[in-house]
């Protein structure tokens, strides 16, 4: 929030104020005028540590404040997130794998495309039409013939 001068937020950024399940991290943001002039984001950054390690409200605090350690913060957030996932993510992907191998079973391999492979197959899927279709075929054919 913009602060007016001879305020401070030093009972908002303790936790006295408002309690957060993390805590508050004060930035100073660039001013417009500062903006305008088109001052860098490194020089921001190091008059943002400059004002909380001189200012004698807030130096106390000061290694836990800035932009710099909200980054750092957010991060390490982001990243047990991430960790606290991934048993459920791994779970999920496993099971969709399995899922779609016993369609794959279900539906059939593909066929490979080696030509070798190829001919294989063919011989094998024309073996299988035989066992399946003709054997039966000619067997009742010969039922009817005695």
């Amino acid at each position: 929030d913009l602060m007016d001068k001879g305020t401070d937020a030093l009972d908002v950024l303790e936790g006295r104020a408002y309690k957060l399940q993390h805590p508050w991290v004060g930035i100073v943001n660039r001013s417009q005028a500062d903006i305008n002039r088109n001052v860098d984001m490194i020089i921001a950054r190091e008059k943002e540590q400059e004002f909380f390690h001189s200012s004698p409200e807030y130096a106390h605090l000061a290694s836990r404040m800035g932009s710099e350690y909200l980054a750092k913060l957010l991060s390490q957030q982001l990243e047990a997130v991430i960790r606290a996932r991934i048993p459920s993510i791994t779970s999920l992907i496993n099971k969709t794998i399995d899922e779609l191998e016993s369609e794959m079973d279900h539906l059939g391999r593909p066929i490979g495309s080696d030509a070798g492979v190829i001919n294989e197959t063919f011989e094998l899927n024309c073996i299988g039409l035989k066992q399946t279709y003709v054997t039966p075929f000619m067997y009742l054919c010969r039922l009817s013939y005695i």
